[in-house]
């Protein structure tokens, strides 16, 4: 019995499809369906160890969320605004006014 071919539900991006011969278009399936078959059998570390073979070897990267590979990295994420704080912070402690501050206990 021949084993059954590996298969994945990945699709080529056609925003970033870059411009692959035939036979690296299979090497590159075949990467991405032995890797989805790894994740499958939650074989973590060669999963890792194939999607990094992926970027190395071929700058493909693969999207999980989105079920699609390109080829480029993909844009980095925006960077998050910094948190707001007080200023008038010290020590880790907001300091008040005594104008502002309450004279009755809390």
């Amino acid at each position: 019995d021949a084993a059954a071919p590996l298969e994945h539900d990945y699709a080529r991006s056609s925003a970033h499809a870059g411009d692959f011969p035939a036979d690296v278009l299979e090497e590159i399936d075949e990467l991405i369906a032995l890797r989805s078959a790894a994740k499958k059998d939650r074989d973590y570390k060669s999963a890792d160890a194939l999607r990094d073979e992926l970027a190395g070897a071929y700058d493909v990267y693969v999207d999980d969320a989105t079920r699609e590979w390109r080829c480029g990295a993909p844009p980095a994420p925006p960077p998050k605004p910094a948190p707001k704080v007080p200023e008038k912070m010290t020590g880790g402690f907001l300091v008040e006014d005594a104008a502002s501050a309450s004279a009755e206990p809390v």
